[in-house]
């Protein structure tokens, strides 16, 4: 199947199939999907992954953790758990996040080989199988890595490339973190995609916090116990650019540098101590652990840009800045600080616990089409009729731009003057 062709189309409710191995005998392939929000996506990832594996000679159970969804995901299971016996759904009283969630869901996998997915990823039958052929045959590798392939879900479903490219196979053995540390630095890779040996898995995954990504983590655990197979053929199909919310692996490309950088540091640390490490090793290691991170600003930025957050746009700008590198030309530069000057006033009167922004016409022309407005904020000319009674009745943040307000405005309400904090993110 080509990798464009695996993307289905949304279908109606659920239909029975053959009937499915015996619960007693323990699968092949472990399915693990976290999930939370998004029930049309989990209707669709059950009806596409019964459909393409359903030829398959390996058996299969599908693990659904759901991270307390607000929505009718349970009824949505349920329905498929009435035609379909491999399915094992847990929900929590309570929402975990992210990477709790994904942990217990690995970690209770039965099968042989286990596979994570996003409830709106979808993985390509094929290769699945051919990787699993490949442990089966080779016990010395415990966790295969590959790229995937990346999908736009605002562009018709459009593949528009791979994560990360690599032509031939990596193969490291137990030990060689620091020629793994070079593959990865060298390709910018990232060790999210992976087929696991289930055996393995309490001693690879591992809880971590904010300070380290945690799939960087993950394998430097597993190179501590097993040989680990990069190869080159994606076995899944992830959403990279969504419709609608923002997804857990958009977020973290948002937000999650230094995070990266601390996964990589951890990482790190399991070889920086031995002969790998030259007099000048640790010095240029760093280096390259920063350049690795600066990319991922970079692409952070634009990222930002896109979704008009442009205060933190501002910031990574400076940031790049550091090391020399520049993320915005002049003009891009100027236009991104005014408009993350506008934000901050904004951000200010939230924090403020301001309800109600008035705007002198100059301010409320630029604010409104280019500034997101939080929820339960509202942003008003002040030539609207109703500014003056809304000004007697609360307390308004007013913003303005050079000329001071009235001193009454001045006296009872919180001003800030947008030209003057565009000033205040000036810089040489």
């Amino acid at each position: 199947m080509l990798a464009a062709e695996a993307v289905p189309h949304d279908a109606d409710a659920p239909k029975a199939s053959p009937a499915p191995r015996a619960a007693s005998a323990r699968p092949t392939i472990s399915i693990v999907l976290p999930t939370y929000g998004r029930p049309m996506k989990v209707e669709r990832f059950m009806r596409y992954h019964r459909d393409v594996f359903a030829a398959s000679k390996h058996s299969l159970e599908f693990v659904i953790h759901d991270d307390c969804t607000p929505d009718e995901t349970p009824e949505i299971i349920a329905d498929w758990m009435k035609i379909d016996d491999r399915i094992r759904y847990v929900r929590h009283d309570k929402n975990k996040g992210f990477r709790p969630n994904f942990l217990g869901a690995m970690r209770a996998a039965r099968g042989k080989y286990a596979i994570y997915a996003g409830n709106d990823d979808l993985l390509i039958p094929e290769i699945v199988e051919k990787y699993i052929d490949r442990l089966e045959a080779d016990k010395s590798i415990g966790v295969i890595h590959a790229p995937w392939f990346l999908l736009d879900e605002t562009k018709n479903n459009k593949i528009f490339g791979t994560s990360w490219p690599l032509e031939t196979e990596k193969r490291f053995g137990k030990g060689q973190h620091g020629d793994c540390m070079d593959y990865m630095l060298s390709a910018h890779v990232f060790p999210e995609w992976f087929i696991v040996r289930t055996d393995l898995i309490p001693e690879i995954l591992a809880t971590h916090g904010s300070q380290a990504y945690h799939f960087f983590a993950h394998l430097a655990h597993a190179l501590m116990r097993t040989d680990v197979l990069f190869a080159p053929e994606p076995f899944a199909i992830v959403t990279a650019m969504s419709r609608g919310d923002v997804q857990v692996g958009n977020r973290e490309t948002l937000e999650g540098w230094d995070e990266y950088r601390g996964g990589l540091e951890y990482f790190a640390s399991f070889f920086t101590r031995d002969a790998y490490a030259s007099p000048d090793g640790v010095p240029s290691l760093a280096r390259r652990m920063q350049d690795f991170t600066n990319v991922r600003m970079g692409v952070a930025l634009r990222l930002h840009l896109m979704h008009r957050n442009w205060l933190t746009a501002w910031h990574l700008h400076r940031r790049l800045l550091a090391y020399g590198i520049v993320g915005l030309d002049d003009n891009a530069a100027a236009e991104a600080m005014t408009l993350a000057a506008m934000e901050s006033v904004v951000i200010e009167y939230q924090r403020a616990n301001l309800k109600t922004i008035i705007a002198t016409e100059k301010v409320f022309a630029m604010m409104r089409e280019v500034i997101n407005m939080p929820a339960g904020m509202r942003l008003i000319c002040d030539t609207d009729a109703d500014s003056e009674a809304i000004m007697a009745d609360e307390i308004c943040g007013f913003a303005h731009f050079g000329s001071p307000p009235t001193s009454a405005v001045a006296g009872r309400h919180s001003v800030l003057d947008v030209a003057a904090v565009i000033r205040r993110f000036e810089a040489p």
